[in-house]
């Protein structure tokens, strides 16, 4: 995902220095004139319909052009457009074009929005997630393969390949990712496990390429018991599945961009909630750093309300203080005349 996104930007910016006719190759560029064309390339980089990017997407390109910069140079010397001394003239232009981004409205997108516990148990407990209806299947674009019971009862979700974890000559002890599902509490009403393999009994076994989740039949096959076809469930359906389900159930959403990957941001915000600690956020979320696990964190409004509230004397913290302030001179009192006293 990285190596994608230093070749776009890379490319985004020979092509601006071939329209403004620079004949120099960049690895001939002193630091001054690649400074000079980096400062005219963010100022009139726009998306291919002519539309500003993000602030926010302005400096993720502008950081895999300090990778691609720094690699065409590596043979050569050493160059670090991040280095704000050498750079300090790049680095305001940066500064400026992101805060006249945000200035003309043009803000960042608003991040997928986590769902709170008792909103998630609002949608199992919904009929439109209800095990007894076609769509109660409908979750993430995974292969059936990749799902496995354990001797435990409760099952695992291997992910052959990651988006920021791909292997390769860059990261050659990547592995795969690794999920676990424990296994279904006895008297819980929510069981996942038992609901997946419900799930697998309906599907079809000639699903093309093994998609775990596929199209739903037509009512009247439905009505037969033939609730699923054996075709992978459409890319719009899959994309906005998330964003559905919270609308057919009814849940009040206002506000709040709600997505597919809200189930993870979902997931982070439950073990922040729960005071887990930040490195068992990270081997969660498999984030290699703290930024990016950061990204997802987030506070519910009770907690933001609690924390404020603590902020705010109440009588009894008035009185207990009062009564500390008085304890105290008291004490100081007595030991005054204790000293008094010493010969």
């Amino acid at each position: 995902n990285t190596d994608k996104s230093v070749k776009q930007w890379m490319a985004l910016f020979i092509k601006f220095r071939n329209l403004h006719g620079y004949s120099q190759e960049i690895i001939e560029l002193d630091n001054n004139t690649l400074s000079d064309q980096l400062k005219q390339f963010l100022v009139e980089v726009r998306k291919s319909n002519g539309q500003e990017y993000k602030a926010s997407s302005l400096y993720t390109g502008f950081s895999a052009i300090a990778q691609g910069i720094s690699e065409t140079f590596k043979e050569v010397r050493v160059v670090n457009i991040f280095d704000k001394h050498q750079f300090r003239s790049l680095h305001r232009t940066l500064d400026g074009r992101m805060k006249s981004i945000v200035e003309k409205g043009n803000k960042n997108r608003k991040q997928s929005d986590p769902l709170e516990t008792e909103e998630i148990k609002f949608l199992l407990d919904s009929p439109v997630t209800t095990i007894n209806t076609p769509k109660g299947g409908d979750a993430k674009r995974l292969k059936a393969s990749w799902i496995k019971e354990l001797d435990n009862g409760g099952m695992q979700l291997e992910l052959p390949k990651e988006k920021n974890h791909a292997g390769g000559v860059k990261d050659p002890y990547a592995e795969a990712g690794i999920s676990f599902i424990p296994p279904d509490s006895l008297g819980n009403a929510y069981t996942p496990v038992a609901d997946i393999k419900r799930y697998l009994l309906r599907r079809p076994n000639n699903v093309e390429d093994d998609y775990f989740f596929v199209s739903i039949n037509v009512p009247k096959k439905v009505y037969r018991g033939e609730w699923y076809l054996p075709t992978k469930l459409g890319k719009c359906s899959h994309d906005a599945m998330m964003h559905s389900i919270c609308e057919e159930a009814k849940l009040d959403f206002k506000g709040r961009n709600i997505t597919n990957h809200s189930m993870r941001s979902t997931g982070i915000h439950s073990l922040v909630e729960s005071g887990v600690t930040l490195d068992e956020q990270m081997l969660f979320s498999r984030h290699k750093t703290i930024a990016g696990v950061s990204a997802y964190q987030h506070q519910s409004m009770k907690r933001k309300i609690d924390n404020v509230s603590r902020l705010i004397p109440t009588e009894e913290t008035a009185s207990d203080l009062l009564s500390t302030t008085l304890n105290k001179k008291t004490k100081t009192s007595e030991d005054r005349e204790l000293d008094d006293q010493k010969p």
